[in-house]
């Protein structure tokens, strides 16, 4: 096994999933690499193997997987790209929506973007740098938020704050 397989965490007939050390994809293979990936996506991926970021918290493999699912079988009928990660996002919402993620008759506009701190990485005279539970807030805002953002790419970022999933790996941060 070499970089970037971690670990075989799950098999779905044919599909074999992995944890990958997603650093190490951005990095040398794909730098738009994001929490997960399928080969119809990433053609570097072999085409029955989906890879999985390793997370701060294995907490959303399955809402993941599923997501990969749907996304693979219609990208592989020739669905663009596009619509299938509709679909799939619309699936993947409703796996958080049942997980508890997502509060009973709220909506995102509704949901307080402080819910997500979890810690002040940093401080400049522009900007309050913050630490978020990347799994609330693709649950709660964006369901394809990955990495970190700000108010300038997304509404729900309070104005004068940037956003780090906690996901990424602290020599990702900077």
């Amino acid at each position: 096994m070499e970089p970037p397989y971690l670990e075989k965490v799950g098999q779905r007939g044919p599909i074999t999933v992995w944890v990958v050390d997603g650093s190490y994809v951005r990095k040398n293979l794909e730098e738009e690499f994001t929490n997960f990936g399928q080969h119809y996506r990433f053609n570097f991926i072999p085409e029955n193997e989906f890879w999985i970021d390793r997370e701060a918290a294995h907490d959303e493999q399955r809402f993941f997987i599923d997501h990969l699912l749907i996304e693979h079988r219609l990208m592989k009928k020739d669905v663009p790209y596009v619509k299938a990660l509709e679909i799939a996002d619309r699936k993947e919402r409703a796996e958080r929506k049942k997980a508890g993620d997502i509060p009973v008759g709220r909506d995102r506009e509704e949901s307080d973007p402080t819910r997500v701190h979890l810690q002040l990485l940093d401080e400049t005279s522009d900007a309050k740098i913050w630490l978020v539970d990347g799994r609330l807030v693709r649950s709660l805002f964006d369901i394809d938020f990955t990495e970190g953002g700000h108010d300038q790419v997304y509404r729900f970022v309070p104005k004068g704050e940037v956003w780090i999933d906690n996901d990424i790996e602290p020599d990702e941060r900077p």
